[in-house]
């Protein structure tokens, strides 16, 4: 086994030399980007092994570790230690954010991971990660009836799409006034026609349930202006 992971990290450089020497030594375009010399390693869909996850996922090129933080054969154990290498960090750049949001939107994110997510309130970069919380099928009903009351309208409507919501719920918050949980409502797999229909009536009416705005600077994950909120 040690063999086999040497041979597959020295092969996982030299393909990295050789896209670098391709793209006349730039990794270009992001550092979070997808190509070709990371997929034809199958890294992303093939069960490499306890072993093999185990070397790669804290390997120093970026690439490798969202690679493998994609597959749907990383464990449970191995997101949760790579969840808590990056949360005592104090700045979210690209790549912490969106290996954070591979990390609660896996199939197999553990529960105590969803349950620390979900009460990050760091700005808009955490809002995101609230989103894929409230996407995230696998997440406790007790978060999602949290992220209901989220001050940011799409974690709302993630929310409201989950599928831990049953009818009777979903004729509940229809009532609630709120028209980012309406348009999760609308899309949970738990509202029959009907409902879906007196929604869409409902969405209709921009006065009752007005629309909300927001405004964003140039720079990375601060706190966006909100219009309406």
């Amino acid at each position: 086994t040690a063999r086999k992971i040497i041979e597959l990290k020295y092969s996982l450089s030299e393909l990295y030399k050789k896209h670098l020497q391709d793209n006349q030594g730039f990794d270009f375009v992001s550092e979070i980007s997808d190509e070709q010399w990371i997929n034809d390693k199958g890294l992303s869909n093939k069960n490499l092994g306890e072993n093999i996850f185990e070397a790669l996922y804290e390997d120093d090129n970026k690439k490798i570790v969202l690679a493998v933080a994609k597959n749907p054969h990383f464990s449970s154990a191995y997101l949760n230690e790579l969840y808590e290498l990056h949360q005592d960090k104090f700045d979210w750049d690209s790549y912490r954010l969106y290996l954070t949001w591979l990390i609660v939107g896996h199939v197999n994110c553990p529960d105590n991971v969803l349950e620390m997510a979900s009460t990050k309130n760091e700005g808009y970069c955490s809002s995101l990660i609230r989103k894929a919380v409230a996407l995230n099928k696998n997440t406790d009903k007790k978060i999602i009836d949290q992220l209901l009351k989220d001050q940011y309208r799409w974690v709302r409507q993630a929310a409201a799409s989950h599928a831990s919501l049953n009818k009777n719920e979903i004729l509940q918050l229809i009532d609630s006034g709120d028209r980012y949980i309406l348009k999760g409502l609308k899309e949970n797999m738990n509202g029959d026609t009907s409902i879906i229909q007196k929604i869409t009536t409902l969405l209709e009416d921009e006065d009752k349930y007005p629309l909300e705005y927001t405004t964003y600077s140039v720079a990375g994950c601060e706190e966006p202006g909100r219009g309406m909120a």
